[in-house]
């Protein structure tokens, strides 16, 4: 039985990658698994530049940005932000849309004087009003926001058009649209990203920010945060995740393979169309995000008969549709459709979809 896992993160990861991993676990250089080596040899070094390299290739990353591989999520970037970019006296904008964008609020708030210039966490519709209506502040820092939202399935489907935007200050978290779309960088101040959605597994987080911004607080910032120490240690102050970016390698080889970022950006438009195709059209299931703001990328959805959602989890579990339970706080049901998803698998999921429907009209 095919199994399709639509899992939010840890998510699936291509076939090709875990059989290079199976193939080459044992022995990946010199009769030693990637596990083994020390990461200041030679070998580390250069998977290291290679996956900066691939990343820098696929993203069209500026060569005024410096690529850290940083460790404890995203989660560890909340804080590490204002600890790194805020001075005394000095404020940031933060951009609340769903739970993501309000944890890395309520975690920079410990740190910094953080104002929030829009908060629609809460909006049933999903929608994110127009940039010009954002209580933006004209000496902000910097200006945060969270790419897609996994739980609420909104996503901001452009790089926001800040109005009287002088000098590039966005900073966003992208850890579920990774490699799923391309950035305007001309906009940008850093972008971060945990790799386990597109990028791998757990373990490591890409943070990709303005080298003029490396040194800005002058207060004290632990070690394993400093993007400064990061970037001079080259993201090797302590012992890197080396297994975890190893993968990371194999998934950057394999989206150039598959076509690079155009292609990803395709698929991930081709499956979000084919599912909402199918959900807007029928008067069964209910996904009320508003078509300008919801996810490419995470679809939450219902069934208009509540009672009937245990019996469609149920039986998806058992055909192999895999993770497809919604988030404890929403309930119902979330398809989560990342890189290494490919359109078959959503096509299987409207078929079960239409057959479930289908048997209960």
């Amino acid at each position: 039985m095919q199994t399709w896992n639509f899992g939010a993160g840890p998510a699936m990861l291509p076939q090709a990658v875990l059989k290079k991993i199976q193939h080459e676990l044992l022995d990946w250089k010199q009769g030693m698994s990637v596990m083994e080596f020390g990461h200041r040899t030679k070998e580390i070094e250069d998977l290291f530049l290679n996956l900066e390299q691939n990343l820098r290739t696929l993203l069209a990353i500026p060569a005024d940005f410096t690529i850290l591989f940083m460790q404890g999520g995203a989660r560890a970037q909340f804080s590490a932000l204002p600890l790194n970019l805020l001075c005394s006296g000095e404020k940031a904008d933060y951009i609340t849309t769903g739970h993501w964008s309000n944890q890395a609020a309520l975690e920079a708030k410990k740190f910094g004087d953080i104002q929030i210039a829009l908060d629609v966490s809460n909006a049933p519709d999903g929608v994110i009003p127009p940039c010009e209506n954002w209580m933006l502040s004209p000496d902000a820092k910097y200006v945060h926001y969270t790419d897609n939202e996994t739980i609420e399935g909104v996503e901001f489907l452009s790089t926001p058009n800040l109005p009287n935007q002088t000098a590039p200050n966005l900073i966003a978290d992208i850890t579920s649209s990774l490699l799923s779309k391309a950035i305007d960088w001309s906009k940008m101040g850093a972008v971060y990203g945990s790799a386990q959605k597109n990028l791998g597994i757990a373990g490591v987080c890409v943070l990709i920010i303005r080298q003029s911004w490396l040194k800005q607080s002058v207060k004290p910032i632990p070690a394993i945060l400093d993007f400064a120490l990061m970037a001079e240690t080259k993201s090797m102050y302590n012992t890197p995740p080396v297994f975890a970016c190893y993968v990371a390698l194999l998934i950057t080889e394999w989206i150039i393979a598959q076509g690079g970022l155009p292609a990803m950006q395709l698929l991930a438009e081709q499956r979000s169309a084919l599912l909402y195709d199918y959900l807007d059209n029928n008067h069964f299931y209910i996904n009320n995000i508003n078509i300008a703001s919801r996810s490419r990328i995470n679809v939450p959805f219902n069934i208009k008969n509540r009672a009937l959602e245990p019996e469609l989890l149920e039986l998806a579990t058992k055909q192999g549709f895999k993770q497809l339970k919604g988030h404890r706080v929403k309930g119902g049901f979330r398809a989560s459709m990342y890189n290494a998803m490919p359109l078959e698998g959503v096509q299987a999921l409207v078929n079960l979809l239409k057959q479930f429907e289908q048997k209960h009209r």
